[in-house]
């Protein structure tokens, strides 16, 4: 089956381009950044990449079988209007894939570096209850919750305690660590299908990735995790 597949706050599309390789997915990808979209569209021009921001997206009603919105409501200013979009194009029954930041590991970050709010643009703080419930007031069902990520908010927690700032919403550093960076990278559960589906030049990752996966998912049930997800349902 077919689906239509709209990712929001799609970057540099690489979560983007995973889903347009699962099946015959059609899939668009939105981006405030007219760089992030150039970047996407040199990746991979057969998706339907467009430079547009939640708040402003224009599809037709009942379009999309599934939406995915990777750490990006955080960064909007009104949740309720982007939420109301996402309804209003997100078929009935179709499924919206949502992550946000974790309270704790916001809080944490804050008192190590309390311009970090500024620097990555994050306007809203969620803990698990004022998440959930949002989704729940506008009308969307819960089917998955789970928190995850736990070293990508060490190797944060590392590099503010180090001075080193964030440049961006993309949240590229002036500096970077190349072994704390290919740890973050090779832990990062996101990121396994992507390097999945790369080429020669990414096997160390994936080899990383497959023999450290496990250590993740153990990490995350000890440590702090930096992410957020559900999975919910439009009614």
């Amino acid at each position: 089956m077919v689906l239509k597949i709209l990712d929001i706050g799609c970057g540099a599309g690489e979560w983007t381009n995973h889903l347009n390789k699962i099946k015959e997915n059609v899939v668009w990808g939105i981006d405030p950044s007219r760089d992030n979209i150039n970047i996407c569209v040199e990746k991979n021009n057969k998706i339907n990449y467009q430079i547009c921001s939640a708040e402003k997206m224009k599809f037709k009603e009942n379009f999309f079988d599934e939406i995915h919105m990777n750490e990006v409501l955080e960064h909007v200013d009104n949740l309720h209007l982007v939420l109301k979009k996402i309804k209003k194009i997100l078929k009935p029954h179709g499924k919206l894939h949502i992550s946000v930041p974790n309270k704790e590991s916001e809080l944490m970050l804050l008192k190590i570096h309390p311009n970090y709010p500024n620097e990555i643009g994050h306007k809203h703080i969620f803990s698990k209850r004022k998440f959930l419930f949002l989704l729940q007031e506008n009308k969307f069902r819960l089917l998955k919750y789970k928190k995850y990520n736990s070293f990508e908010h060490i190797y944060w927690k590392i590099l503010f305690k180090k001075g080193i700032p964030i440049l961006n919403q993309n949240a590229r550093i002036d500096k970077k660590n190349p072994f704390l960076k290919f740890v973050k990278e090779s832990l990062n559960q996101d990121n396994f299908y992507i390097y999945k589906e790369r080429g020669l030049k990414n096997k160390v990752f994936l080899l990383a990735k497959i023999i450290l996966l496990p250590l993740s998912r153990i990490l995350d049930h000890i440590l702090i995790n930096k992410k957020q997800m559900a999975v919910v349902e439009n009614e």
